[in-house]
């Protein structure tokens, strides 16, 4: 198991920081890529691609986070998410992170706790967590065509919180479901392709089709490390180094922790 660092989004210090060996996980935005509609920043690409060629000469595995909100002002004055183009907009940014970063970092996280983002919608929250779910598929069918490090391939992953507001995201899961929420269900919908409406409407994504080849649990318990490990997906861990410690003991396998 490798140390997984939170980077965020200050890219050369990150990079600068980090111990070789060690996963680090570094926050992108579209806001910054695409400051205005159809106006790519290349200035911000060309600092996104110095940041990981010298992670990769210093030894350290980056992973890039696609989205951990950050919506363009543009997007924001278009209602956000309820925007009904707003799903083919971040399509367009995400073809955009991997034709000019793509050969240069093998793991993506599509979507940072989707179901938290979608719950700050309040009475439309149903319907942005459909379309949080479609644009998770939306990286994955972009990010999954890049060609990686050495031409190995991409591996695109999902990361959800599981601490004191786990209840409130089950419950809109559950509510997506049509049923009551079982644990890690977000994790096991994505793994296993199960994006057909009601979930949503990216079309190219055929049921049984997986949407994450990773996921990323932020403050899970045992339990969650557990059910998350029988997916059958890579798994990334940021919660207490103990819990971590017992799962592994137990059999889990964790590729990075931090």
């Amino acid at each position: 198991m490798r140390p997984l660092i939170r980077g965020g989004a200050r890219w050369d210090e990150a990079v600068d920081a980090a111990p070789a060996g060690a996963y680090l996980a570094l926050d992108v935005t579209w806001a910054a890529v695409e400051p205005e509609k159809g106006r790519y920043d290349d200035a911000t690409l060309d600092e996104l691609r110095r940041a990981l060629i010298a992670a990769r000469k210093r030894k350290v595995d980056p992973m890039v986070i696609v989205h951990r909100g950050g919506l363009p002002a543009w997007q924001i004055e278009r209602e956000g998410w309820l925007d009904a183009d707003a799903l083919a907009g971040f399509g367009c940014y995400v073809d955009c992170l991997a034709h000019h970063c793509g050969e240069l970092a093998r793991y993506w996280v599509g979507t940072w706790e989707p179901l938290g983002e979608a719950a700050l919608y309040e009475a439309d929250r149903k319907r942005v967590a459909r379309t949080l779910l479609d644009a998770q598929a939306s990286c994955w069918l972009h990010l999954r065509k890049a060609p990686g490090p050495g031409g190995g391939g991409t591996l695109v992953g999902v990361a959800e919180r599981f601490d004191v507001q786990r209840p409130r995201r089950d419950r809109l899961f559950g509510e997506l479901l049509g049923r009551e929420p079982e644990a890690h269900a977000l994790v096991t919908t994505l793994a296993t392709g199960q994006l057909v409406p009601p979930f949503g409407a990216v079309g190219e994504l055929p049921n049984g089709t997986p949407a994450t080849d990773f996921s990323v649990a932020i403050e899970p318990t045992l339990a969650d490390l557990h059910r998350a490990w029988r997916t059958g997906r890579s798994l990334f861990v940021i919660g207490d180094a103990a819990v971590v410690a017992q799962a592994v003991d137990q059999g889990v396998h964790v590729l990075g922790a931090g």
